[in-house]
């Protein structure tokens, strides 16, 4: 499977956090944070920016506030399917996105943001920062 965009985002149950955007951020984003805390998009091929916070669960533009889940917490998505169940998703190196182990490419930073989970158009968040590039 290539990247994926997550589209239509509801958090199920878990934790949000609200930080103001530094960049355009579409619901259902993968977002980081910047050095001042602001929130950026998660990209795995930006050193400054792979190591994803949450997704965002509203829409936000630059300046405005940004709503976003955190870990432990689980988020359905209208383009999740039963094709999905289990997978472990990854921070993409087009920034915002996911996808999964096989589509990382070379030189892209290693950061396991989530994994299919319960139902089938289900994710819940779980990161862990592998800190190696592959």
């Amino acid at each position: 499977m290539a990247t994926l965009t997550l589209v239509n985002p509801r958090l199920v149950s878990g934790s949000t956090r609200t930080e103001t955007a530094a960049a355009t951020i579409a619901a259902g984003q993968l977002v980081a944070l910047d050095s001042d805390s602001n929130v950026i998009l998660a990209d795995a091929s930006d050193a400054e920016k792979y190591q994803c916070v949450g997704i965002a669960v509203t829409p936000a533009d630059s300046g405005d506030l940004c709503i976003y889940a955190i870990s432990g917490s689980v988020m359905q998505f209208s383009n999740m399917s039963n094709s999905t169940y289990g997978t472990n998703w990854w921070v993409s190196g087009t920034a915002g996105a996911i996808e999964e182990y096989s589509d990382l490419t070379n030189g892209e930073y290693m950061f396991n943001m989530a994994r299919a989970w319960q139902y089938d158009t289900q994710i819940k968040l779980t990161f862990t920062d592998l800190s190696v590039v592959k």
